[in-house]
Formats: structure tokens, C-alpha cells, sequence
């Protein structure tokens, strides 16, 4: 059995995913990176890029179960646009690897110089990504990362310097960072959707209108696809700040947590189409 895909797979939010399918375009974004300085400890920088992930469909189940790792839509892109796009592997190092420690170094150098223009410097440290790290975000204390298989696509300097916009920071939230725009597509060549619930088929289906792309649901690639997923717990669970919740049958909470009911409005809007 292989264990990599033809198709690049990209996950998000309806919200965005909405945007996506409708500007036909993927935006970069600055993603935060970690890195490790010449005491041993670990460094956060941002580069500006477009991620996909790789791999079979029979894998993707631990990003689409519950409510998705990283969203609640994933877009399947084929490889006849990807490869044309320039999108390339990353290179995983892990933590103590000489070329993970030399890596950093360089990596420390363009933050210390943001008026370096080094280009085999700038690919090199962000086309690289730790084997595996804490992802607090997702209550990991240990997180391989490499299971992800990641593809990237990062912008060249002419594109960074044309926006005056840093091709490594320290911030996550560049002022002026939208107007860098992305990479774009055309919807025929996406291979794939796949959405939570028979209700964002629909909504999903009014966007791409009548071009034929097979739309999915959570529910029919776990258990028709796949195969699992079929037990239902008496109790079900659900996790938060590390905390396993108790559920009533109904769905209800038995903890009445403002801070959680919070935290489900504000997911529940991103995940409205």
C-alpha cells in the first residue's frame, strides 16, 4: 500500500473555504515555525506560504474526525496543478540533527538582518519543519509533525519587496500581509471536497455551481469509505484545556463552562458557510 497521495490536500474553516472556492485562490499566510538557538532553546519565526498536506484518503482520519484538526472542509487539488505551481516536500529535521542545529543558525542570521537577501537561505529555512514539537493548540505536549507530510509553497523576494512585506518575522499578523495575494487555481482543478454535514454539500454545491467535483461528507468517508466509526458511546466526551467533559445523550452539557460555550459560538460562526 502506498503511503503518499496524487492529490495535495488543503484544510480549513467553511468560512474561509468559502472564500477559497469563490476567489479561486489560495492567500498566503505568515505560519509560525520553531527553530532552536545555540543554548538549546527553541525560537518561534514566521515565513510567509501556502501548506498542503499529503496522503491517502485512508489516513485522513484523524483530521476529520470529531471536528476536524484543522477545519471543518478540506480541499483535494490535483497534481497536475500543484506540480505545475511549484509546491515542494518539506524538509523535516529532528530537534538534535546537526542540520536541524545549522538550519537554525541560518535561520537566526536572516532575523537578525532583515536586509539580507538570501535566497538559498530564505528556502532552506522555510522549507524546513521540525520532525516533532509540542502543539498546544490541539492539546499535543508531543506532536509528530512529519505524519503530515506537508507541501509548501512560499513567495520569491521580488513578490515580498513589490508589497514591502518581511520574508521572515517574528508576527504572525502582518499589517498589510492580504495584499500579497496567493496562489490561483481554477475549480477544475480540484479533485475533491470534502465537508461536515449534507447541509455544506449543499452549501458548498451553490459556490462550484456546475462543475464536477465530488463533494463528500464526514460521515460518508469515515464509515462508507473507510470502514470505522461505527460504535457510538453512551457518554461521549468532549476535550477542553485538557479537561474531558461530560455530554448527556442529548448533547447537552453537563458543566455549565461560560468560557466553553464561549469557545463553541466562536467555532461554530467559522464553520457557518
Amino acid at each position: 500500500m502506498g503511503i503518499s497521495s496524487n492529490i495535495l490536500w488543503h484544510q480549513t474553516n467553511a468560512r474561509n473555504a468559502k472564500s477559497i472556492l469563490m476567489s479561486k485562490k489560495l492567500s498566503y499566510h505568515y505560519c509560525e515555525e520553531q527553530f532552536m538557538d545555540e543554548e538549546g532553546n527553541m525560537f518561534s519565526v514566521c515565513f510567509p506560504m501556502v501548506s498542503l498536506f499529503n496522503m491517502p484518503l485512508e489516513q485522513l482520519y484523524d483530521y476529520i474526525k470529531e471536528d476536524g484538526k484543522y477545519g471543518n472542509v478540506i480541499i483535494g487539488f490535483k497534481d497536475e496543478w500543484w506540480k505545475r505551481r511549484g509546491f515542494s516536500p518539506v524538509n523535516y529535521c529532528t530537534k538534535d540533527s546537526m542540520i536541524f542545529k545549522t538550519i537554525s543558525s541560518q535561520c537566526n542570521e536572516l532575523l537578525g538582518n532583515s536586509n539580507m537577501k538570501d535566497s538559498f537561505k530564505y528556502l532552506t529555512c522555510a522549507y524546513t519543519k521540525i520532525y516533532e514539537n509540542d502543539l498546544r493548540k490541539h492539546n499535543y505536549k508531543l506532536y509528530r509533525f512529519y505524519d503530515e507530510q506537508e507541501f509548501r509553497l512560499v513567495p520569491d523576494f521580488d513578490e515580498l519587496e513589490k508589497c514591502k512585506l518581511p520574508f521572515i518575522s517574528k508576527e504572525k499578523q502582518i499589517k498589510g500581509s492580504d495584499v500579497l495575494g496567493g496562489v490561483p487555481f481554477e475549480l477544475s482543478d480540484i479533485s475533491i471536497i470534502i465537508v461536515e454535514n449534507d447541509k455544506s454539500v449543499k452549501k458548498c454545491s451553490e459556490i462550484i455551481q456546475d462543475v464536477n467535483i465530488p463533494i463528500l461528507t464526514y460521515k460518508q468517508v469515515i464509515c462508507d469509505i473507510l470502514g470505522v466509526d461505527h460504535n457510538i458511546e453512551v457518554n461521549p466526551k468532549i476535550r477542553y484545556n485538557n479537561q474531558m467533559i461530560m455530554v448527556d445523550e442529548e448533547g447537552d452539557l453537563k458543566s455549565n463552562i461560560n468560557d466553553y460555550l464561549a469557545k463553541l459560538e466562536y467555532e461554530r460562526d467559522l464553520k457557518s458557510w
